[in-house]
């Protein structure tokens, strides 16, 4: 008998005559006859002896379907006294708990599919349509897939610890996908606004696990020593530079706030952005360590421009973010560091900052994001603000100054 990663493509196409057995849940078998009908069964070992079921024949009868019917059958064969019925009935569940978490994983992608989110196909292949996926490291684990209310947090740390060695980055993000795809089944199981399904979860088995350092190939945080070689490496007189080195400086705005702000916006103590990424008007207080570079940029820029970083060829016009972008990468270049871009100087900032004890909350209220954060965010009123923004000032002075630019460099 063949073993094949069956998948709706492969059942599509033409195969020649024979019994497939699916690499995923081993259970279940692919009858092709010669007239190129496929018939889904089960066969497993009960008793000291074989123990067969037919489904259905596809199309009628979807992959995944008989996906989950095939390992419930091979279930109730090795384990026949378990009761897993005894569980109290769930209001508007259509099947019992004992969905395999491939069942999870095909229902919350296709989910993901139907809103039009265009990172499916990367969470499908994450969860079970890869060589490396979880589903596929569970079938070495255990021989067979499990049903999603037994996967265990144990299960996953194993999985992430296994990819880290190979995209560390990206563990990151596997841990974050595993985490949205439980959180769902597990608001799935009481859901009254649709058809609800009940996967069998009490909790969250990600939920344990640690997020890490938010850190990947296009989107990570700078270390310490990096941010110290930026800083050393910046020309005075390089208008791009000068753009990262503000950025760092006011701990993390936005690339786009500082490299179109005008000259207008920035007064004696405070920058003032009428507009924002939230449609908000926005104030900060200028950072100690920003002001150096402040002044020298309002004496450098060109004369009769409104911007405080004007283009070159253009004045009446600020510095592109590709202009900011070529020059970071010739830093990356000239000191041989991984690549990063200007963007995640805002997520360093902050990462940083809270190592350091700065409450996020704080930190929300600094990038504009305090305004609009949920409920249990909304510790501060705006009266309270200006307090809120200057403690935050005074962290990024201390932490530029002690950690980036001990020298003052």
């Amino acid at each position: 008998m063949t073993q094949v990663r069956l998948s709706d493509a492969w059942l599509r196409a033409s195969q020649n005559p024979g019994t497939f057995s699916d690499a995923l849940v081993p259970t279940l078998k692919v009858r092709v006859g010669k007239s190129g009908m496929k018939t889904f069964t089960a066969v497993c070992w009960r008793d000291g002896g074989p123990a067969r079921k037919t489904f259905g024949r596809f199309p009628q009868l979807s992959l995944a379907e008989a996906r989950r019917r095939a390992d419930a059958f091979g279930r109730a064969a090795l384990c026949p006294d378990t009761n897993e019925e005894a569980r109290p009935p769930i209001q508007d569940s259509v099947v019992g708990a004992d969905l395999p978490v491939t069942a999870l994983f095909e229902d919350y992608v296709e989910q993901m599919r139907r809103k039009g989110q265009p990172s499916a196909d990367d969470y499908e292949t994450a969860f079970y349509d890869s060589d490396r996926s979880f589903v596929t490291f569970l079938v070495r684990r255990y021989g067979r897939v499990p049903a999603a209310c037994a996967v265990t947090t144990e299960d996953a740390a194993a999985w992430l610890r296994e990819r880290q060695k190979t995209a560390a980055f990206h563990a990151h993000y596997l841990r974050g996908h595993l985490h949205a795809a439980f959180q769902w089944g597990l608001r799935q199981r009481h859901s009254f606004t649709n058809e609800g399904r009940d996967y069998g979860l009490q909790l969250n088995p990600i939920a344990a696990i640690p997020t890490g350092q938010k850190a990947g190939a296009r989107d990570r945080v700078l270390s310490i020593e990096e941010l110290q070689k930026l800083w050393r490496a910046f020309l005075p007189t390089n208008t791009a530079h000068r753009v990262l080195k503000l950025i760092i400086a006011m701990g993390g705005l936005r690339v786009t706030e500082i490299s179109e702000s005008q000259l207008s916006w920035w007064g004696s103590a405070s920058l003032v952005l009428p507009k924002t990424k939230n449609n908000r008007a926005h104030e900060t207080p200028i950072t100690a360590t920003a002001r150096p570079v402040l002044d020298l940029s309002r004496q450098l820029t060109s004369p009769g421009s409104i911007y405080l970083f004007a283009n070159g060829r253009t004045p009446q016009t600020p510095i592109t973010r590709n202009g900011v972008t070529r020059s970071t990468k010739g830093l990356i270049a000239r000191l041989e560091l991984d690549h990063w871009t200007p963007r995640d100087l805002r997520r360093t900032m902050k990462t940083h900052l809270i190592e350091r004890g700065v409450d996020e909350r704080w930190l929300d209220v600094w990038h504009n994001h305090g305004q609009n954060a949920d409920v249990a965010r909304k510790h501060y009123i705006r009266a309270e603000y200006a307090d809120v923004k200057r403690n935050v000032a005074a962290a990024i002075d201390s932490f530029v100054e002690q950690e980036i630019a001990p020298t003052g460099s």
